[in-house]
């Protein structure tokens, strides 16, 4: 296997991996496969010991003289990760474009079809597959069709698996890629309910719809009319947006499909005249709550540290990187603020050729969210267990009825289900906090999974970044709200995280200078943690009345500009209009509403 100078990173392996990738290495070797180590090794581990070792081993296997891919080495090479296979052949753009290359033929003539006049067509990748992408093509033809009419599209110089497709023109009942509905659905009483009509031609730019177009919602199930209006154009294809000044991603007009008025419950698609419709959707009380339960699956089959399988999901996973199965998380001397998995990587490297003995672990390093396509934990996921408390500080009676999918110990304790979901993140960083008050930023490993490995096969090194204080205030921001709005379903509880968040943000406002400085030396790149400590500042106010954190808050909130940036500081603005009666600046607090 090949080694190359370069490196980039990851965790110390379960004990066995060299007798295990030995022994693929030599099962490679009998059967005449070759093991190939890509350019940049990672941070792996053998035997316990930290190791660098290639950042991809790929396998081929000599048949009738030529090399094919069979996939990746995985798990300390204890598992072939398959390589992807496609059958037939790639889409030829070489004729894609080609009007000669269709024809369409309409029922009842024997004239052989017309081709469209132009063709234009885009393609984008499908789902998660690594060869996967979806194409589509627009044909423009010299006459409209006739409603219900049938039609058969001719592949005449097109290499795709059908030689032709039928297709009845029916708009009031085919989807059409141009009109977009909320798949949510809306409630009846939503006062925003918005559909869009807007398509991008690829190869063919914009396309332009006429302001006031006629639209419909119908009935799904019986197509009845139930609503019309017309559209509003919103943008053009070369109006720049807001939200990144002097871009357009559109890059076409967009049309605004308003039905605010309609409240009547029931199953609806959006049919815009000549155009087609969109997916159907659905107008009821339940939609939201649907949603949410969605959204709090994803997140159970998220954590980090625990099993999944039933009562609680139909999923099966093994519990991931606990310490208890033998996963190991070492301390390092920089902070979630130097950077990501390089920033690991680099600081791992003096730890290569160490026993475990010569290491400092974290036993204390379980539990939280992974990341959406590897196993991080930074403390930038404490986001979603503010919005969570944010909701059961909106609507403590309506959650308090809500059901979830827990595991058994907490659906049976006594706190409510969304504090419970709430919890499970935000315990991983109090168990994260130093006796001195300050809370490291999260763990990550050296560089992205292997290819083939599972959250519970990782095989790269994996580190705790030391306290900084933008994580220490963003804790305290947390910290401070679940002992707020938690205090009356579990004050025991709500009691140490009360205590956890004055001395998270203690540590940061005497620490923040001596750790910006350190990051600067190493040579990270800081971007300002104003936001932290402004919400930290207004949650803490909150809770504990105190004008010292009011006027931390009012030193640095973007309320005091003429035209503030609310987005900057957007949860504490949010924050700041909700405070009591008696509580804070009433001007400013207008203004935050």
């Amino acid at each position: 296997m090949r080694r190359v100078a370069r490196c980039a990173g990851h965790r110390a392996a379960r004990e066995g991996g060299r007798a295990r990738g030995a022994a693929a290495l030599r099962e490679a070797a009998r059967r005449r496969v070759e093991a190939r180590g890509q350019q940049g090794n990672r941070l792996g581990g053998e035997d316990g010991v930290a190791v660098e070792t290639p950042k991809d081993a790929e396998v081929e296997r000599k048949e009738a003289g030529r090399k094919r891919k069979l996939g990746h080495l995985a798990v300390n090479a204890g598992v072939l990760h398959p390589e992807e296979t496609v059958k037939g052949v790639d889409l030829s753009d070489f004729t894609v474009a080609e009007t000669a290359a269709y024809r369409v033929e309409s029922e009842g003539t024997s004239d052989g079809g017309q081709s469209p006049v132009q063709v234009w067509w885009k393609r984008k990748p499908n789902q998660i597959q690594a060869k996967g992408s979806e194409v589509t093509v627009f044909l423009k033809l010299a006459a409209p069709l006739a409603e219900e009419k049938r039609y058969r599209v001719r592949f005449v110089g097109v290499n795709v698996n059908a030689a032709h497709v039928d297709y009845v023109h029916a708009p009031r009942q085919t989807r059409s890629v141009a009109v977009h509905a909320s798949q949510v659905g809306y409630r009846p009483d939503d006062p925003f309910k918005r559909a869009l009509l807007s398509v991008w031609l690829g190869t063919g730019g914009e396309m332009r719809y006429a302001e006031g177009t006629p639209f419909h919602l119908l009935d799904d199930a019986t197509n009845a009319v139930v609503f019309s209006g017309k559209s509003v154009r919103l943008k053009s294809a070369t109006d720049k947006e807001s939200f990144k000044a002097g871009r357009n991603y559109g890059k076409t007009d967009v049309h605004a499909l308003d039905f605010d008025a309609f409240d009547k419950p029931g199953r609806y698609r959006v049919y815009v005249d000549g155009v087609g419709c969109s997916y159907p959707f659905e107008t009821g009380r339940g939609v939201w709550d649907k949603a949410f339960r969605v959204s709090m699956s994803g997140l159970l089959h998220h954590r980090s540290g625990i099993e999944l399988g039933p009562p609680f999901t139909d999923y099966r996973r093994p519990r991931t990187m606990h310490p208890a199965d033998g996963f190991r998380a070492l301390q390092l001397d920089i902070t979630m603020l130097d950077g990501d998995a390089e920033a690991v990587r680099r600081a791992c490297l003096p730890l290569v050729g160490k026993r475990p003995e010569e290491l400092k672990l974290v036993q204390e390093a379980w539990g939280g969210y992974m990341d959406a396509g590897d196993w991080d934990r930074r403390s930038l996921h404490l986001g979603v267990s503010y919005l969570l408390l944010e909701l059961w500080e909106l609507f403590p009676g309506h959650f308090s009825q809500v059901r979830l999918a827990l595991p058994p110990d907490e659906q049976q304790n006594a706190l409510p289900d969304l504090l419970d979901e709430a919890l499970w993140n935000l315990s991983f960083y109090k168990r994260l906090q130093l006796p001195d008050g300050g809370v490291r930023g999260g763990i990550e490993s050296t560089a992205h999974p292997r290819h083939g490995e599972a959250s519970w096969q990782e095989s790269l090194v994996a580190g705790v970044f030391g306290p900084d204080h933008a994580t220490s205030w963003n804790f305290a921001a947390n910290a401070a709200k679940f002992a707020r709005v938690a205090d009356k379903v579990a004050p025991k509880l709500t009691a140490e995280y009360r205590e956890a968040a004055l001395r998270a943000w203690t540590w940061a406002e005497a620490n923040a200078t001596q750790v910006e400085d350190a990051v600067r030396a190493r040579g990270g790149k800081l971007k300002g943690s104003e936001r932290e400590r402004n919400l930290a500042a207004v949650e803490l106010y909150a809770l504990t009345r105190q004008p010292a954190y009011h006027e931390a808050f009012l030193a640095t909130t973007v309320l005091k500009d003429a035209n503030p940036e609310l987005l900057k500081q957007q949860d504490a603005v949010f924050a700041y209009g909700r405070l009591p009666e008696g509580l804070g600046d009433a001007a400013l607090k207008q203004k935050a509403r």
